[in-house]
């Protein structure tokens, strides 16, 4: 079996410390981020991107026309509101390219790590009687690849449905 290296690279706890403060550091930034609970999430509108037509629309009928805005809206927080959107929008989508492209490096290094793994695991079972104390180890290992053990009521009741 040949290992696939997709990934090859190093980061280092200090460049892992120096991205971590960054990160730290755009969250405390954008101190106004919303703490919504996950119950909450479903009673909002979600005014995603297909929305924002009628988003410039509504801000700009507003402003072009503000007699017939009722006196009790809030039109200077509409304004606000409206305004820190357009304002997030890149900024969230550049987020969610490095999210997106951070998961995909996660997966092929996980791959790549699982495939070198499974040749470390074969050679050490290949060379487990041959090797002091290699195979206590490779017990270790191949605990993720047993299967689960039938009962004699969960076989009983298997093959009872099998003849059914």
């Amino acid at each position: 079996m040949a290992v696939l290296n997709r990934i090859s690279g190093t980061l280092g706890p200090e460049r892992q410390a120096k991205d971590l403060k960054h990160l730290e550091e755009v969250a405390k930034d954008l101190d106004f981020r919303a703490s919504v609970r996950a119950e909450d999430v479903r009673s909002l509108f979600k005014a995603g991107k297909e929305y924002s037509p009628f988003l410039e629309k509504a801000f700009s009928v507003m402003n072009e026309h503000p007699e017939i805005v009722p006196g009790a809206f809030p039109s200077e927080e509409f304004r606000k509101d409206y305004a820190l959107l357009k304002e997030l929008e890149p900024i969230a989508s550049a987020v969610d390219q490095l999210a997106e492209s951070l998961q995909k490096t996660m997966m092929a290094l996980g791959s790549d790590a699982m495939g070198a793994a499974l040749e470390i695991y074969h050679a050490a079972k290949y060379n487990a009687s041959h090797v002091p104390g290699l195979a206590a180890s490779v017990s270790d290992m191949a605990v993720y690849f047993a299967k689960p053990r039938r009962t004699a009521a969960a076989s009983k009741g298997a093959s009872k449905a099998a003849g059914a």
